[in-house]
């Protein structure tokens, strides 16, 4: 056998193997495991997601699951816990102060921990559609804080450090009930170009 015979010959090995390889690994990675019920029962790998999530595999075939269908891919800088039932912040959010967005509306909460002035980098707070009956004067404190959404909670109180808040776009106070004089002294702190959101 000559060399170019050799050649061709190790060649054709190794398309047969990479063949037989590929073959293999497709049946173990797919093939669903029948139980005893004749369900199918997919034991292969996951895939993570864009999000940094995994999906594993469902259905008949075995398919992997889609990454985004049914959600929304939250940016890391985001924290959403909107309509999650929570009665208290969790202390654990105030450890990211890299926070840019933090959502909180539709929840039980009766008070915000003060320890919110830590995410400093904070530009947009939603706290509405709770049952908040005050603010801490700490909020005051977030001065790249560019969004203020209180609406449809129960204060009866502002507290005056908000006018600190210089950067501040919106604050929307609708559905409450502070005193307006509260509002009025914290008004002639904030940019004029705030824009205050009332019943």
């Amino acid at each position: 056998m000559n060399n170019a015979q050799k050649a061709v010959f190790i060649l054709s090995v190794l398309i047969l193997l990479s063949f037989i390889v590929s073959m293999l690994v497709g049946s173990t990675a797919v093939a669903p495991k029948n139980t005893d019920e004749g369900l199918a029962v997919c034991t292969a790998d996951a895939r993570q997601c864009p999000d940094g999530s995994y999906v594993g595999r469902q259905g008949p075939d075995c398919a992997f699951a889609p990454c985004t269908v049914d959600r929304e891919v939250t940016p890391r800088d985001t924290i959403d816990l909107s309509y999650s039932e929570l009665t208290k912040v969790p202390t654990s959010i105030f450890s990211k102060t890299d926070t840019v967005v933090l959502n909180l509306s539709g929840n039980i909460l009766t008070s915000l921990p003060a320890e919110i002035h830590r995410l400093e980098h904070l530009r947009t707070l939603n706290l509405s559609n709770n049952r908040l009956t005050d603010i801490p004067a700490e909020l005051g404190r977030l001065s790249n804080l560019e969004i203020l959404d209180l609406s449809n909670n129960s204060l009866t109180g502002l507290p005056y450090e908000l006018g600190n808040l210089k950067n501040l776009k919106i604050l929307d106070l609708r559905g409450n009930n502070y005193a307006v004089p509260d509002l009025e002294i914290i008004q002639q702190s904030l940019p004029i170009s705030t824009h205050v959101l009332t019943d």
